[in-house]
């Protein structure tokens, strides 16, 4: 049952992306993740609009995508992955980028979340996290 993070967390002040974290990751290197939606992100399209996607990285490592939602700045992706993570890993990364079809896809944010952050709360979390720049390093990786 998806649940709609507007309705658990309000309206989102600017380019950001609801995800949950369900409390399943208690004691477990099994991690369920849940990119909802995304609200007012960049226009990156001389249309006015973008065409954004998720890639999900453990690491440096592209584990997920969701897919392409077209002409919307305000997506609903609504995906759900079950994660299996190595005990060594660092960080579990969210990826926000607008498809193009002619050139590189363009960077519109990424939501990094470390992982004492996630063993904090083994109740899991589901708010909107604010999307923060994607360092050039990270742009010039394929991203789809």
């Amino acid at each position: 049952d998806l649940t709609n993070c507007q309705s658990h967390c309000g309206n989102p002040p600017s380019s950001q992306c609801c995800i949950e974290l369900p409390s399943t990751m208690a004691n477990t290197t099994l991690l369920y993740l849940k990119i909802s939606e995304g609200k007012n992100l960049a226009i990156k399209d001389l249309s006015g609009s973008s065409d954004p996607f998720c890639v999900v990285r453990v690491d440096n490592e592209d584990v997920a995508r969701t897919p392409t939602v077209w002409r919307n700045l305000n997506p609903f992706w609504g995906e759900e992955y079950a994660l299996r993570l190595p005990g060594s890993f660092h960080n579990v990364s969210v990826y926000v980028y607008d498809e193009d079809a002619l050139s590189q896809n363009d960077p519109i944010g990424k939501v990094s979340l470390e992982k004492n952050r996630l063993l904090a709360d083994p109740r899991g979390d589901e708010k909107w996290y604010k999307l923060s720049p994607i360092r050039k390093e990270n742009r010039d990786r394929k991203s789809g």
